[in-house]
């Protein structure tokens, strides 16, 4: 081995910017994750982006670099054939573009299997720009032990080779421990990896998809994901709702919110329906988020910003529509004055609110709320047996 000292000179001439797959969220000849408990929708959202990328659409709002993908589904294929005719569906497209799709698995940890792997897809398909392995223990030889370092430092120099023989990007599909707040297994992993995406559920078909390490760009992106039904299957797509809420948040909120006055925490509680340890660690949460406030009379008021992200949420059919109005705005003719968000008996300043703002609260009106019932209804998805999460 020849080794080379360079120069700063040097070092900045030979520097390539960073270029996506997926803007902002998957780096070109890079290695990465996407981690999630098991049921949240981290394989759906892996095949929209090997469709998205494979088709040249737009992933969850983001751009794309047009390319060809290889999808290899360790845990086996039954439910791969609807979950791709279902984005087809929702796309309007007959087909996905340059996919190949491997329906057993490969033994990324092994030298054999690998080169098997990469000769195929040289022979038939060519060059991809991602590949993508789900799941990370459904494709390693039997006895893998995901916690020796050993063991992961293998399964990493076979994806390493996989980029390296073919200019792709691999991203692996993984689960979380018991805790639910990082991937299994040993560190190696994410220490190897250039970027690691996390998946966790916020309601129940509402999920958050974030950029949990970025290594060289930029790691703040969080993107709230919608799983909509699509023929027999799901299919993300990206949600109007603010990344701080959860379904919990937004129910608390709306307690709040259909109430003609201020609540003291004994009030609210009895109200929201919530376990007490439930309930506080919530609570806490919307005042350091400055969602909710209280008066001096030690009770709780949803704050304009809180008011704000509900309406902006979608979820609260009181704040848009003619099903009932648990708040309103008053307006002026200018989008750009002052206005005054009026919650029942209480009148709370809202600052400048532009005019699809004033859009989403609905049109101004006056007195006292009505007690509409919000939220979704999935009567008829649960009819048809949509189950299909992984």
């Amino acid at each position: 081995m020849s080794i080379e000292l360079l120069t700063y000179e040097r070092l900045v001439e030979g520097g390539e910017e960073i270029t996506y797959i997926v803007d902002r969220l998957i780096p070109e000849k890079s290695l990465g994750h996407l981690y999630a408990p098991s049921g949240v929708g981290k394989s759906l959202v892996a095949l929209a982006a090997a469709h998205s990328i494979a088709s040249g659409r737009p992933f969850l709002g983001l751009r794309t670099q047009q390319g060809r993908v290889v999808y290899i589904a360790g845990e086996g294929g039954p439910g791969l054939g609807q979950r791709a005719t279902a984005w087809c569906l929702h796309e309007g497209v007959e087909s996905p573009g340059e996919v190949r799709y491997v329906t057993h698995p490969v033994r990324a940890d092994t030298v054999a299997e690998v080169t098997e792997l990469l000769e195929e897809v040289h022979r038939a398909f060519g060059a991809p720009k991602l590949l993508i392995i789900d799941t990370l223990q459904a494709n390693a030889s039997p006895g893998f032990d995901e916690n020796d370092a050993r063991d992961m430092n293998l399964l990493v120099a076979g994806a390493r080779r996989l980029i390296l023989e073919t200019g792709c990007s691999v991203l692996l599909v993984h689960h979380t421990g018991w805790l639910q707040t990082r991937e299994r297994g040993s560190t190696v992993l994410r220490a190897a990896c250039d970027y690691v995406l996390k998946l966790e559920r916020m309601g129940r078909r509402t999920v958050k998809l974030c950029v949990d390490k970025g290594r060289d760009f930029d790691d703040s992106l969080d993107l709230m994901i919608e799983l909509v039904p699509s023929g027999k299957s799901l299919v993300p797509v990206l949600s109007n709702r603010p990344a701080t809420l959860s379904d919990a948040q937004l129910g608390l909120l709306r307690v709040l919110q259909e109430s003609s006055q201020a609540l003291k925490a004994k009030d609210w509680l009895a109200r929201s329906a919530m376990g007490r340890t439930t309930f506080y660690d919530l609570k806490a949460k919307l005042l350091a988020d400055e969602l909710v406030a209280q008066n001096e009379r030690e009770a709780f008021y949803p704050t304009p910003k809180g008011q704000r992200l509900v309406a902006l949420s979608g979820e609260s059919a009181g704040l848009s529509g003619e099903s009932g109005r648990t708040g309103s705005v008053s307006v002026g003719d200018s989008p750009s004055v002052p206005c005054v968000l009026t919650h029942g008996r209480r009148t709370v300043p809202v600052s400048a609110l532009t005019v699809h703002e004033r859009g989403q609260y609905g049109e101004p009106s006056h007195g006292e709320p009505s007690h509409g019932e919000p939220g979704l209804s999935y009567e008829e998805d649960e009819r048809r047996g949509l189950q299909d999460v992984a």
